[in-house]
């Protein structure tokens, strides 16, 4: 436990600190970490770039430079970004038509004869490419990450307590994009020059990404870092390390710190062959190493609040134990060896009492019970004009109001089917594998709910109708967004919404809005589709200022039918 008497609280990850001298072994201590399932921030510094994720990226970058390089294809396509089996690489490896994988995989993706992660790794690469060489290097990742959606999907690949650092590095890395040059070499090939550039230095190398907001962390750092800090529990760790003082080629310079140059310059030679002046500055220079050391001790040992630990491992040479051997000899403590004469353990102290004191109950709090009704109207500015489309698709199922319980459920159960089909309807049409999983974990319901494989078969039959199926498949369109925001000034008036489809197909545009009423006809459905007229005509003002020269298509997607009706 830690805290004051009285408050005590179990141990957490984020009250333990583990100190080093140095970062040579902290990649160890790390391993350890990981392998025993404990979050931590590392000690390491500069290894941005040594990431596995960040790895990834740059196979991305260097195919999309270098259409040829089929490693990095390879190894793109089995990364969480695509995630592709090893039957797929096999497929691509036996392709008889010969040539580049990337275009292998471009020609099975038009024969149909790939699976459905790596139709998608076709289609996305294919869009990226495009986009290469006419976006700027951070435009294009931003698209890459929005497309792609990297972060969600590195984050479901990663383990929970490595899950925080992951999004955080991917997230550094899109910052470098503009950090680099400032920005003014966007090209991919430069970029990545730099960035090698930036690892073979080691002033240079970046640091890994910080997590903002995640759980409690066991802080390693090296104990310079760890300067004004301190924890609950502290370990000192590698304290039987010792510096070695090299013994030949040493320069000594003594610059004090108000000269305005240095008073002396030796290069020293081997010890035997030292003059007494150089013999005098290399004991001087030891004893000011043995203060310094000292002095970082002192800052190890009293970043304590409550516990210490010190540990080590006996050198395999000598008999020096560094600052494990002074903390023994200054506690008196009575040392026991084990079996092996390889390690040495001692307590001094005694530990802080375990209190059995219960954690203080928060004070209860009365909440007037007119906070929970839900509320019934919303007031609006009068120069602004809100689409609907986010209060309709929640609200356009809802039965009656009621005030009972039962009603509410069912209101609950309404916007919930409005949301999930919704979220289905886009991640569906962007080829998202384990769309009805994804909304599952979203929404916080079982997989195999039953309504939500109904939602799900009724959101494929809007993708697979004959009348619609052509605004859903990439070989029917040039382009097509989902969610798309939108917002402009009409006549002094602000006006802003969000299309939930927006197609390019040749000289046309088509806005498409979902609405998922449960309607029996298509005359009904003709008859609602005008409740929604002055929504979707202010959608197509907007669309026709960033298209002038298109024919605008708009019109209601009927989901239970499933309907097309266009207003024109």
């Amino acid at each position: 436990p830690v805290g004051a008497p009285g408050e005590a609280r179990p141990l957490q990850a984020g009250d333990i600190m583990i100190l080093l001298q140095r970062r040579t072994h902290a990649s160890a201590f790390e391993q350890a970490l990981r392998e025993a399932g404990i979050p931590y921030d590392g000690a390491d510094r500069g290894t941005l770039l040594a990431a596995l994720e960040i790895e990834d990226m740059l196979s991305l970058l260097s195919l999309l430079a270098t259409p040829f390089d089929n490693l990095s294809l390879a190894s793109l396509l089995r990364s969480p970004l695509f995630a592709c089996s090893d039957q797929d690489l096999a497929q691509l490896a036996a392709e008889p038509s010969g040539g580049r994988w990337l275009e292998r995989l471009q020609g099975l993706a038009s024969a149909e004869r790939l699976s459905p992660p790596a139709a998608r790794a076709a289609r996305l690469l294919a869009r990226w490419q495009g986009l290469t060489g006419h976006l700027p290097i951070h435009d294009l990742l931003d698209r890459v990450f929005c497309e792609g959606d990297v972060l969600a999907r590195y984050a479901a690949a990663s383990p929970r307590h490595l899950r925080h650092r992951v999004v955080a590095n991917l997230s550094r890395f899109l910052e470098l994009a503009l950090e680099v040059d400032s920005g003014r070499y966007p090209s991919i090939g430069h970029f990545i020059a730099r960035l090698r550039d930036l690892q073979r230095r080691e002033d240079g190398a970046p640091d890994e990404g910080r997590p903002l907001h995640s759980e409690p962390r066991v802080q390693i750092m090296t104990i310079h870092a760890a300067k004004g800090l301190e924890a609950p529990v502290v370990f000192l760790a590698d304290a039987t390390n010792t510096a070695v003082m090299p013994s030949a080629h040493q320069a000594l310079v003594h610059w004090p710190a108000d000269g305005e140059r240095p008073t002396s310059f030796l290069l020293l030679g081997r010890k035997q062959a030292l003059d007494p002046v150089s013999r005098q500055r290399q004991e001087e220079e030891q004893e000011a190493q043995q203060r310094e050391n000292a002095n970082l001790l002192y800052v190890a040992l009293t970043r304590a609040r409550q516990l210490l630990f010190v540990s080590g491992c006996r050198p395999a040479k000598g008999q020096d134990l560094g600052w494990y051997g002074v903390l023994a000899a200054a506690c008196g403590a009575q040392t026991a060896t084990s079996s092996g004469d390889t390690q040495l353990f001692f307590r001094h102290g005694q530990p802080p009492a375990v209190t059995q004191e219960p954690a203080t109950e928060p004070p209860t709090v009365a909440v007037d019970e007119r906070l929970s009704r839900p509320l019934q109207t919303v007031t609006v500015a009068q120069n602004i004009v809100p689409s609907q489309a986010r209060t309709d698709e929640a609200t356009e199922t809802l039965p009656p109001a009621r005030d009972d319980e039962a009603g509410e459920q069912e209101r609950a159960q309404a916007r919930l089917r409005g949301e999930a089909i919704h979220r289905l309807l886009q991640l569906l049409s962007e080829g998202v594998e384990g769309a009805r999983q994804r909304v599952a974990a979203e929404q916080g319901i079982p997989a195999d709910l039953p309504a939500l494989q109904a939602w799900e078969e009724e959101a494929r039959a809007v993708l697979q109708a004959p009348s619609l199926s052509h605004l859903f498949r990439p070989e029917a369109h040039q382009r097509a967004w989902n969610e798309v925001p939108i917002q402009y000034r009409d006549h002094g008036r602000q006006v802003y919404g969000i299309i939930d489809r927006v197609v390019l197909q040749g000289d046309e545009v088509w806005l498409l809005d979902y609405k998922t009423r449960p309607l029996e006809s298509r005359e009904a459905a003709a008859a609602a589709a005008e409740e929604y007229r002055a929504q979707l005509d202010l959608y197509a003002r907007g669309a026709a200022r960033l298209w002038p020269g298109k024919r605008l298509r708009v019109g209601v997607v009927f989901t239970a039918l499933p309907a097309w009706v266009e207003l024109t």
